[in-house]
């Protein structure tokens, strides 16, 4: 059976409208509409920030205050994108080995996995920073006894893809956050996929 191991942000959860409406309340920023959320969604996640008015030097400690901000609100306001669940599930009933790596609070992934109910299906969820995920796959990797040839990461930005390069296993490409294809496909990721249900594929569950 395969191990995978799951971005949070952009792959199961469509947390971006949330982050933005929550630094609009620390900044007090003007407001976008909804397509320029969307479009500023496509981006990766400093840039989508950046995107939101927030100087570089700012981006951290509001990425700290966002995320403590979360937990209140993202049982009723951040959805899994469509199909997310389904496949999930179906990953899970199938033997594969299932773990989350996010740059986002734990307690915050925990609370999205029991307001969609799997979090049985998840072994363990890891915290790790946006520029040391490829460290967080090798230590998942080694304390969870995972072979590398047998292990996919699944991401939606290009810089997920050079992670799991950097820790040896293949990173699978997500569309469903609207992500620039040719921005994923030139990390030369093991796969590129469009839909939840195409990862079934992969693992060879039908």
């Amino acid at each position: 059976m395969a191990t995978f191991i799951f971005d949070f942000d952009g792959t199961l959860a469509d947390t971006f409208p949330l982050v933005a409406d929550v630094t609009y309340g620390l900044t007090g920023g003007p407001r976008l509409d909804a397509e320029q959320i969307k479009s500023l969604e496509r981006l990766p996640m400093l840039d989508a920030v950046r995107g939101l008015g927030v100087p570089r030097w700012k981006i951290p400690l509001l990425i700290l205050l966002t995320r403590r901000r979360l937990t209140a609100r993202i049982s009723a306001e951040v959805p899994p994108y469509p199909g997310v669940v389904e496949t999930v599930r179906q990953l899970h009933k199938a033997g594969h080995r299932l773990f989350i790596l996010s740059s986002n609070y734990t307690r915050n992934v925990h609370v999205f996995l029991e307001t969609h109910h799997v979090s049985n299906c998840f072994e363990r969820v890891y915290h790790c920073s946006v520029f040391y995920k490829f460290l967080g796959m090798r230590w998942i990797m080694r304390r969870n006894r995972v072979e590398a040839a047998n292990c996919y990461y699944v991401g939606n930005e290009a810089g997920d893809m050079r992670a799991a390069a950097r820790a040896g296993i293949r990173g699978i490409a997500v569309t469903w956050s609207g992500q620039d294809t040719a921005s994923l496909q030139a990390t030369h990721p093991f796969k590129i996929v469009d839909e939840p249900h195409d990862l079934l594929e992969v693992s060879g569950v039908t």
